[in-house]
């Protein structure tokens, strides 16, 4: 419901409002110049009461955006005075005709819509004012200079003519910015009292029809003149209405509605706050209560830790094998009951001190290969008191992020002893074998080859059915004898004959190259060191299985054997050119190649195979090499 409290404007204000415009209208019958002069000093004077009231206000924290308007509104009075001076017929400056009070109007209507544009974005205090100040009456001096001193300012009237298209453009622009202040100030209503952008709306609204007259006019004392001076009465009594008399009935409203409205936030945030801090209360007890059920719950899960670490360290105590966990510095972190029962208790000593009695890490260590690789890996070694153990080590980081290795070492002495008295059995039996049929067996062939000889001697011409058959039982125990003598070479290369491991190794290549059809060649030092039987034996097998393997898997058209003494070592390669072998963890292989590294390990040789670089595979088998005396390569 409408009523008369909600008006802007009283209704006795509105009779006497509209009695002054139609006194106006008829002074104006009387004297334009009377007229003219009452209606823009009327504007002059709302803005020197709007400029007064901001600026003493401004202790109070009024809005920069009163200060701004206020100020935009005395420079644009300023203007508007010098206008009212300049109207034709006043003769304060008779020599500049209609032009200087029309360039005059554009002058300070252009300003007063350049500062109702800017002036809303003071309301949220995102421009400095004194700068902003500062620009409006720099730009009013230049504006008054291009018009009195430097003469720059467009023509906007023409006496006997009109208004120039240069002051009908302004207007259409003036209007258009005055339509963007209008939607500025509406965007930021909420910063103002009501009644105040409420009015201030309406007086943009009325001065775009004001200017909207002011483009059709013809003649300074025309009616559209007239109007549009009425209507920028209209336009400057409801800026009148909302700054200056809601100003001074209600200056709380306007010159503290900031701080009202920081009051009334204020308010609202200590309500929500205090909603807040009874939540966060609420919520904090919930947390507190579940914490303690949490922290229950962890000294439960920590006693069941506990009593699982202890059951698994003594489970790994009761385990016949040393355990113990590594860092990537070797320094021990862990060991079990069996380990400090070898060792002894570790302390701050590394592993390779405790177990090598060396100063720095091996030079093959597989602790560094597996924090590396960051794969398990197993190797075998030998301590001080003959001991040999498998070990395998696994990636394991400890509690703390440091990357560590779990080592778990079996002792394989006894098995080891076993292997080695099985081999050895087997060769002692092949020794035994192979001397049996060269000593025994071939000489009772060779015996009875010589009586078939004899016997085929005195049957020779009798028949030619006995010379055939003699011939042919002669040549059967031929082979016979070479087949056996071949078979006791293979089953003791090196003994039979009382020779060294160069020739049987010069025969091994004549012979593997006979049964594949592959070319074996067999090269050595002029001076090798006489070996024992059993080392050379072992030898001769490893050359022997590599080399078969070799012509019987991968393809190769050559094989190489070589054995030589460099310094102190003596150093056996097995090469061919055949297709090389393919990675492996040591988990492929095969019986062969297990064999070939027990005999080296026997020897107490290191045995190692890998690919060529030219293609083809090279197995290397290296031990130091006995001193006894030397023997001359066999040509």
């Amino acid at each position: 419901m409408v009523t008369s409290r909600n008006l802007p404007f009283k209704p006795w204000a509105w009779i006497l409002a509209l009695g002054a415009l139609a006194a106006l209208v008829l002074v104006s019958q009387w004297n334009y110049l009377v007229y003219h002069s009452l209606a823009e000093f009327f504007s002059v004077a709302v803005a020197a009461g709007l400029f007064l009231l901001a600026w003493n206000a401004r202790r109070f924290g009024v809005s920069d955006f009163f200060l701004f308007i206020a100020t935009a509104y005395m420079l644009v009075a300023f203007i508007d005075a010098l206008h009212t001076l300049a109207y034709s017929g006043m003769g304060v400056f008779p020599t500049h005709g209609t032009n200087l009070p029309t360039q005059l109007w554009i002058a300070a209507r252009g300003l007063q819509a350049a500062a109702l544009l800017a002036g809303p974005a003071f309301l949220a205090r995102r421009v400095p004012l004194a700068p902003a100040v500062g620009g409006l009456v720099g730009i009013t001096g230049l504006l008054l200079l291009s018009i009195f001193a430097w003469d720059i300012f467009p023509v906007c009237h023409v006496q006997g003519e009109g208004l120039t298209p240069f002051k009908i453009v302004s207007e259409y622009v003036i209007v258009l910015a005055l339509v963007g202040a209008g939607v500025h100030l509406w965007m930021h209503r909420q910063r103002l009292d009501e009644s105040v952008w409420r009015l201030m709306i309406a007086a943009i609204a009325v001065t775009i029809l004001s200017e909207a007259a002011f483009m059709a006019y013809r003649g300074v004392y025309g009616p559209m003149n007239l109007i549009g001076h009425l209507l920028k009465i209209v336009a400057f009594f409801l800026v009148y209405k909302a700054v200056i008399s809601t100003g001074l009935r209600r200056p709380y409203d306007l010159l503290f509605r900031d701080l009202q409205a920081s009051e009334r936030s204020l308010r609202e945030a200590r309500d929500g706050l205090e909603r807040t801090v009874e939540e966060r209360t609420a919520e904090l007890r919930r947390t507190v209560e579940a914490l303690q059920v949490e922290n229950e719950d962890r000294r439960r899960a920590e006693h069941q830790r506990d009593a699982e670490r202890r059951r698994l360290t003594a489970l790994l105590d009761l385990l016949p094998a040393y355990v113990k966990m590594v860092d990537d510095q070797h320094q021990i972190r862990y060991v079990n009951r069996h380990y400090r029962d070898l060792f002894g208790a570790p302390g701050e000593r590394p592993c390779h001190e405790i177990q090598h009695g060396m100063m720095c890490p091996c030079e093959h260590c597989g602790i560094g290969q597996i924090i590396e690789t960051q794969r398990s890996a197993e190797w075998e070694w030998t301590d001080a008191h003959g001991r040999t153990y498998h070990v395998i080590g696994h990636p394991f980081p400890d509690f703390d992020g440091t990357e560590a290795v779990l080592v778990l070492g079996m002792d394989i002495s006894r098995s080891k002893q076993l292997e080695r008295q099985v081999i050895e059995a087997g060769e002692y039996e092949r020794r035994n074998v192979g001397r049996d049929l060269h000593d025994s067996l071939g000489q009772k062939l060779a015996g009875l080859s010589y009586m078939v000889q004899s016997f085929s001697h005195r049957l020779q011409g009798q028949s030619e059915t006995g010379d055939e058959m003699g011939r042919r039982l002669n040549e059967l125990l031929r082979d016979a004898v070479t087949e056996m003598r071949a078979l006791a070479k293979g089953l003791d290369p090196v003994g039979i004959e009382g020779q060294n491991l160069l020739a049987p190794l010069r025969e091994l290549a004549e012979r593997l190259e006979a049964a594949y059809g592959i070319s074996c060649r067999f090269t050595g030092t002029e001076d090798i060191v006489r070996l024992p039987d059993d080392v050379a034996t072992h030898l001769y097998r490893i050359a022997q299985e590599a080399a078969s393997n070799a012509m019987r898997h991968s393809g190769a058209q050559n094989v190489w054997i070589r054995l030589e003494q460099v310094a102190d070592r003596l150093q056996l390669w097995i090469e061919d050119d055949g297709g090389g072998i393919a990675p492996s963890d040591g988990d492929g292989e095969g019986m062969g190649m297990r064999t070939m590294r027990y005999r080296a390990g026997v020897i107490g040789a290191t045995f190692s195979i890998r690919s060529r670089l030219q293609g083809g595979t090279t197995v290397a088998c290296s031990l130091c090499a006995p001193q006894p005396h030397k023997q001359k390569v066999l040509p």
